[in-house]
């Protein structure tokens, strides 16, 4: 196996790893009926799944190392980033009612 092939397995083997582990995460949770919480919890799931993303298509980028792999990239990381920021904007400004 060469170099590309082991990294891009590599952090599949992490990705499935996280998703294990989220999955865990998500099952031993304690129920909620509060509404903050609630959205606050979505939010984060929705930022950890776009960060999963762009860790995954930042290591196809490198690992490939083809310009059709960076091109990917760089498309996933302009679509992505207002998204990100707006979660991280809700996530800081959001207060108790």
């Amino acid at each position: 196996m060469d170099e590309s092939t082991v990294i891009v397995l590599s952090v599949l083997a992490v990705f499935v790893l996280a998703m294990f582990i989220t999955a865990y995460v998500v099952k031993s949770t304690p129920e909620t009926k509060e509404f903050e919480t609630l959205k606050i919890r979505f939010a984060a799931v929705t930022f950890t799944g776009i960060m999963l993303l762009v860790l995954l298509t930042a290591v196809f980028a490198v690992g490939l190392k083809s310009d059709a792999s960076m091109e990917v990239f760089k498309t996933v990381m302009t679509g992505l980033s207002p998204i990100a920021g707006g979660i991280i904007g809700y996530l800081f400004s959001s207060k108790d009612k």
